[in-house]
């Protein structure tokens, strides 16, 4: 069964792998980056009919970021890598993983509002230099922390194997109480059985699998959401310098948060997606089987590998 494990977890590694490589990523980005090119004009004609004062405008200039924001999401990112990951690799909800897919997308808001207007006001930033921190330090920056979860992930689906692994004990060696017959003294019975999570015995020599996916639950959303909101979205910190530099600083706020939700548009049906061909693995191998047992730590270090693996071309790709 530890050999049928490793085969899924290779299986789908390699077929998130592949379908990258094959070109597939590079189609979806080219058309995305055409779409995206298309609504950064009529954005940009938006700010300017505000700054002259047409108030019909700035919904013009909503919605144009919000249809940013979806095709943005539809191209290659490391927050769909890193939502679909732990969609597959986590045994949280669809519920707790959309909500951290929305929270994400509005962090990642909120980051390039914090780096335009605060570097703006405090630090004197030029717009080139915002774009600049955005591209050459934060996006290999985000890209390694997003990394680092999904090696983190693994190693947690690898322990989980460690501890679906039924051991060979001997029920004498642990304690029992003693019982007094006649006058004999307390006795054990001893036989050999197989000793693993959910057993029966009673006696906990290891953590079961699902206690190993669900350790430290909140610390693995503020990383989700950490590693998704340090790298913003260019196109936001654009339009915030046009906002800026045309005199409607918050007309760019609403503008950016719209942009946000229309990424998280697309990244909580990720997170719905991911959760469902999870839930469907662990069906198919029968809940309650020993083969259960084995797939669900199976299956976080397969999401744990396509996130490091992906993570590690987003990472190639920004430092060249």
């Amino acid at each position: 069964m530890r050999l049928t494990a490793a085969l899924v977890v290779v299986a789908l590694t390699a077929a998130g792998v592949a379908l990258w490589l094959s070109g597939a990523g590079a189609e979806v980005a080219y058309w995305a980056a055409r779409q995206q090119r298309a609504f950064q004009d009529v954005i940009a004609a938006a700010v300017t009919k505000l700054r002259s004062g047409d108030g019909a405008a700035l919904w013009t200039l909503i919605g144009a970021c919000a249809a940013y924001g979806v095709v943005h999401a539809v191209g290659p990112g490391h927050g769909k890598v890193l939502i679909g990951g732990a969609g597959i690799a986590s045994s949280g909800t669809a519920r707790r993983l959309m909500g951290l897919a929305l929270i994400s997308s509005l962090a990642q808001a909120a980051t390039a509002i914090v780096l335009v207007y605060g570097g703006f006001l405090v630090f004197e930033m030029t717009a080139s230099r915002a774009v600049g921190t955005v591209d050459d330090l934060l996006a290999p920056a985000s890209a390694a922390a997003v990394g680092l979860i999904g090696l983190w992930l693994a190693w947690r689906g690898l322990r989980g194997l460690v501890a679906a692994r039924p051991v060979q004990v001997r029920d004498g060696d642990a304690p029992h109480h003693h019982h007094e017959a006649g006058r004999g003294h307390g006795h054990h019975h001893a036989h050999a059985h197989d000793h693993g999570p959910g057993c029966g015995c009673g006696h906990a020599h290891a953590p079961s699998p699902e206690a190993v996916e669900a350790m430290q639950g909140w610390r693995d959303g503020a990383a989700i959401v950490a590693g998704i909101a340090l790298r913003p979205c260019t196109g936001a910190v654009i339009v915030l310098v046009l906002a800026w530099r045309f005199g409607v600083p918050l007309a760019g706020i609403a503008a950016v948060v719209a942009m946000g939700l229309g990424t998280a548009a697309v990244v909580v049906a990720v997170a719905a997606a991911s959760v469902g061909v999870r839930r469907s693995a662990l069906t198919a191998t029968g809940r309650g089987s020993r083969a259960a047992r084995y797939a669900a730590p199976a299956l976080q270090i397969a999401g744990g590998a396509f996130i490091a693996a992906m993570s590690g071309a987003m990472l190639a790709a920004s430092l060249v």
